[in-house]
């Protein structure tokens, strides 16, 4: 069997139009048809989020609700041909970077009970570079795996469907760079907030591991198109020139030097103290002073991508009224958004992306997460590693057809949030 000679390149347009075809199965129940197609758009677009639903819809119509499962995850379910698996351990140079460290994550404040989060020891994730000479990488929205040039797999950095893509990558010839590529990217490349706590603390991460970069360094992320993304790589001198978007290259890539940084956040649940401190030292942000602004985080009207705050204006004037200055960080450069929430001494917003900025509060700032159907622990764990005073209050949803919880929309219950930042600014007084 000859060598493959053809590079991939995620098929975009092939894979909607899949998708779409499957959809029409659906409709139809034909779940036996629509899990053919979807399982075809995969091969085209492997990290296809939508593929991957439409997928757990018809394995849920044909009964089988462990392979649903492993779809909701975005973990290929089905069987495939055997992959050749290399028996020998990798060979890479490991740099160590930040420990380990235990630290105590207090209970949420709140005006009602059971907070969402239980007060409790936290245990960070070690974090490290590996150095792989001839190393290659599979990189998309959705998976990750680095192996060395002898085809042996690096299971620290796996991430989603390793049998998958290590199926495709015994038919696919990797594209190749020269000199030293960085891995930087991670899940969630199409969002501020991972930017933030996933990709841009890789670089503290390499310096911490006394690696030095240059200007002929290349950066692997999956996307980078956004502007805060470009403002944030500019931060550590990367041009545009030197990033390799895989959604729109190749997520296959072979380097003489490969490095990969490790950093596995949980959410918060992984994170360190380093992170929010480097974060801060880099915007040029001491923390000196007592800050004192009011801000309430909110997002311009159609600038949403789900969980849309549906009486915004009703809230905005509230926040208004109790002197909070209204802030939508998309309409700020990355610079101006790290100012602005270092000069506040209370944060209020909904959960969502633009709270990510808490990372630049000074402590004992004060930070109020309104949720609804969904919140995570990412600003809870975020605020504890920062001496940040945080409290949340749940919101009822209110939710048109089919919405998942994570994208629900919601009001902001005004008289309650009243009752909490009554006792904020108590608690403040004193």
């Amino acid at each position: 069997m000859s060598a493959p000679d053809r590079i991939f390149r995620i098929e975009h347009d092939k894979a909607a139009a899949l998708c779409q075809s499957a959809s029409e199965r659906l409709a139809q129940q034909n779940f036996s048809a629509a899990t053919e197609i979807l399982l075809q758009a995969l091969g085209c677009r492997p990290s296809s989020a939508l593929a991957y639903k439409l997928l757990g819809e018809a394995y849920t119509g044909l009964g089988d609700e462990q392979s649903a499962r492993l779809c909701r995850q975005r973990q290929f379910p089905a069987q495939l041909p055997n992959v050749p698996v290399i028996p020998t351990a990798p060979e890479f140079d490991r740099c160590p970077a930040f420990p380990s460290e235990t630290w105590f994550a207090p209970a949420p404040g709140c005006v009602v009970p059971a907070p969402v989060f239980d007060a409790g020891p936290v245990s960070s994730i070690a974090c490290f570079a590996d150095i792989i000479r001839g190393g290659m990488v599979w990189h998309d929205d959705a998976s990750t795996v680095v192996c060395d040039q002898s085809g042996a797999v690096l299971p620290e950095h796996t991430v989603g469907s390793a049998v998958h893509i290590q199926s495709l990558m015994s038919r696919y010839q990797p594209l190749a760079v020269d000199g030293r590529a960085i891995v930087l990217g991670a899940r969630g490349a199409h969002n501020f907030y991972h930017w933030i706590t996933d990709i841009i603390p890789k670089f503290f991460i390499l310096h911490a591991a006394g690696l030095e970069l240059n200007s002929s360094d290349t950066y692997i992320v999956s996307r980078a198109a956004a502007g805060y993304a470009r403002q944030l790589l500019a931060q550590f001198d990367v041009q545009p020139a030197q990033v390799i978007e895989t959604e729109s290259a190749s997520p296959f890539i072979i380097a003489q030097e490969l490095v990969v940084p490790y950093l596995k956040n949980k959410m918060g649940y992984g994170m360190g103290s380093w992170l929010p401190a480097n974060l801060k030292q880099q915007m040029n942000i001491s923390g000196s002073g007592r800050a004192s602004r009011r801000l309430f985080i909110n997002r311009k009207p159609g600038a949403a991508a789900g969980r849309t705050l549906r009486n915004s204006e009703a809230a905005e004037a509230f926040f208004r009224q109790r002197d909070f200055d209204i802030v939508y960080p998309e309409t700020l450069s990355i610079a101006e958004q790290a100012q602005c929430f270092a000069s506040a001494g209370v944060v209020a917003g909904v959960h969502g992306a633009g709270l990510a900025n808490i990372v630049y509060c000074a402590p004992g700032t004060s930070v109020v997460e309104f949720y609804g159907a969904h919140i995570a622990p990412c600003y809870w764990l975020i605020s504890g590693l920062s001496q940040l005073n945080y409290y949340q209050h749940p919101c009822g949803t209110e939710v048109g057809g089919a919405v998942s919880a994570h994208a629900a929309d919601f009001s902001l219950p005004l008289d309650e949030a009243g009752a909490l930042l009554d006792v904020i600014d108590q608690q403040r007084a004193t």
